[in-house]
């Protein structure tokens, strides 16, 4: 279970924080941690709200959470647009009691748009899987549409809502004659529709570029973006803080640093496609 194995990462960073203990004991905060997967039921509807809880639960579960409580601290390790949501109005002094890092990095839809264009040369039609129910993507959507245009490139969007909406998506995407696809970054594509989103862009030889390199570890052909094993490794010096006495104020929302770029060379090859030299020189990972 990808949340398990996320909450074992968080805690097992805590346990390495070598600072001294303060007098903030665990159970003063009633602390939650929310990540992209769907795992266990909001814990601000559970009965006993005394004892301390670790949720994982995806971006508009944290804004639900937000409008349930403004004193319990909500740390996001994959955090939407948060002044858009109305969790802050400042990135750098978090005015309310949400803070984490943003996955969202300003520029990058854009690049993984340019990629669709170096994977197929010359391409004019590029399909968008549009994840409609994620607040990450609208925004992704808008700056690959803006991008497009200077590109004279014509976006097909094809709007999904849940996994198993994937397969009609790149069925009309084929239909619609597109030369390459991007998806967005949101929760659902990056972990239950992953293996869906491979084989659905094998099945139609559609050369896809993703966000996170989750879906490339699924098959998928290429990704460009964050790490979220580092957002979520991060999130745990979030929780060491507050549970020290630091207030989510204190703590800016971070942007990561660095942006990854893994190529599936077994994935090209299924597709009948060579990727391009000066691609596989800035690859950041290589999968043979």
């Amino acid at each position: 279970m990808p949340c398990l194995r996320h909450w074992r990462r968080v805690r097992s960073r805590r346990r390495r924080l070598q600072e001294q203990p303060t007098n903030n004991s665990f159970c003063k905060y009633f602390l939650r941690i929310i990540f992209c997967s769907e795992w266990d039921e909001p814990p601000w509807r559970r009965k006993n709200l005394d004892r301390p809880s670790l949720s994982h639960k995806r971006v508009a579960e944290a804004v639900a959470a937000s409008k349930a409580t403004s004193t319990i601290p909500i740390v996001v390790a994959v955090l939407a647009d948060p002044i858009a949501l109305g969790f802050t109005t400042s990135d750098a002094r978090p005015t309310g009691n949400v803070t984490g890092i943003m996955p969202y990095v300003k520029g990058l839809p854009s690049k993984q748009l340019e990629l669709a264009r170096e994977l197929v040369p010359g391409a004019t039609r590029i399909g968008l899987i549009d994840d409609v129910t994620d607040p990450k993507a609208h925004p992704q959507r808008q700056e690959i549409e803006a991008t497009a245009k200077g590109l004279e490139i014509e976006i097909v969007p094809a709007e999904v809502r849940t996994a198993a909406d994937i397969d009609a998506a790149y069925q009309g995407l084929a239909l619609a004659g597109v030369q390459a696809v991007v998806v967005e970054q949101s929760n659902m594509t990056s972990s239950a529709a992953s293996e869906s989103l491979a084989q659905a862009a094998a099945s139609k030889r559609l050369p896809t570029v993703y966000g996170y390199r989750q879906n490339v570890d699924a098959g998928g052909l290429v990704s460009y973006g964050v790490n979220l094993d580092w957002c979520n490794h991060r999130a745990a010096y979030y929780v060491d803080k507050i549970l020290k006495g630091a207030k989510p104020s204190d703590l800016p929302i971070e942007f990561p640093t660095h942006l990854e770029l893994v190529i599936n060379l077994k994935a090209a090859k299924a597709l009948g496609l060579t990727v391009p030299s000066s691609l596989l020189v800035r690859a950041d990972e290589v999968i043979e």
